[in-house]
């Protein structure tokens, strides 16, 4: 696998670029057409809600090292995730956890924790991205009544909740209700942010009633292109998801402009993240692991 794997990678690339030159020399009016309809406020407004999610997604890393013990600063974990973030688009598809494992030793946690911490966050960014997108989806398929919409989601917060609970304490041996809720509150207000992001791209077809689709969708596609190990950063996986479902409401040659402006948006904010954690939040030491961190009562 190790040796399969340069070779999926360099292959999806490929792939990709074979297939962004037909499209581009097939569609270049239409593209034209579709770039002017989305207007430079709504670039802006993208962007700043991506942002946003940006931060949440750093309180959810925040979380994932409290588990262990662990308790840096937000302004820290910011640094941490904004650096190592910039590594993901490197060939191998893991130098972020590299990267984001080094940050960890370095505050004292041991290889073992900081191992944990990251399979954690792992699985709560997939297990979230994709029950968030499938229960939106629902949603926006059956057209429920506001009260059993209401009372649908909050029976499915509570399952989950329960069910999340479960996992992490009989794998930590410990009782965290406080801090499991916590995480399920940044889960929920993660995907919703960063489904709002793309949909504030979507100019005629922006209307409300899409909303829910549009942000299960999201969540699908990135909860996709996290567990494919060889699109780094998830980059195409992600694209096809959005493309597969929102087409069953927008015509896929307007999904397809609104996934690659989306795209350069997150790439934008993820740079300007690194720079801002490289000359303004560098930390000044190290956080050292907390060895008296008890569990929620």
């Amino acid at each position: 696998m190790r040796k399969l794997r340069p070779v999926l990678e360099w292959g999806w690339f490929l792939l990709l670029l074979v297939g962004i030159a037909a499209y581009l020399a097939n569609n270049v009016a239409t593209i034209s057409d579709q770039l002017s309809s989305v207007s430079v406020a709504r670039l802006a407004l993208s962007g700043s809600v991506l942002a946003v999610g940006y931060l949440w997604v750093v309180e959810l890393l925040r979380c994932s090292t409290n588990y262990v013990g662990w308790k840096p600063t937000y302004r820290h974990m910011f640094y941490i995730n904004a650096m190592s973030q910039l590594a993901k688009y490197l060939p191998g598809s893991i130098w972020q956890y590299v990267s984001r494992a080094g940050f960890y030793r370095a505050g004292g946690v041991s290889l073992a924790n900081a191992t944990r911490a990251i399979i954690l966050e792992s699985i709560w960014i997939v297990s979230s991205s994709v029950l968030v997108g499938l229960v939106a989806c629902a949603l926006y398929f059956t057209q429920a009544q506001l009260m059993t919409v209401v009372l649908a989601l909050v029976v499915v917060f509570i399952a989950w909740t329960g069910i999340l609970f479960q996992v992490t304490r009989i794998y930590f041996r410990q009782a965290f209700w406080r801090l499991t809720l916590r995480v399920q509150v940044v889960q929920l207000l993660t995907w919703l942010t960063l489904g709002l992001s793309f949909w504030l791209l979507i100019p005629d077809e922006g209307a409300v009633k899409t909303l829910p689709l549009v942000i299960g969708a999201f969540g699908l596609a990135f909860g996709a292109g996290y567990v494919v190990f060889f699109a780094p950063g998830g980059i195409g996986v992600r694209e096809i998801v959005l493309i597969a479902i929102l087409t069953l409401v927008i015509p896929s040659e307007k999904v397809i402009v609104y996934a690659a402006i989306h795209r350069f948006i997150w790439v934008v904010v993820e740079l300007l993240n690194g720079l801002i954690a490289r000359f303004l939040l560098r930390p000044g030491g190290m956080i050292q692991v907390d060895t008296s961190m008890t569990p929620d009562k």
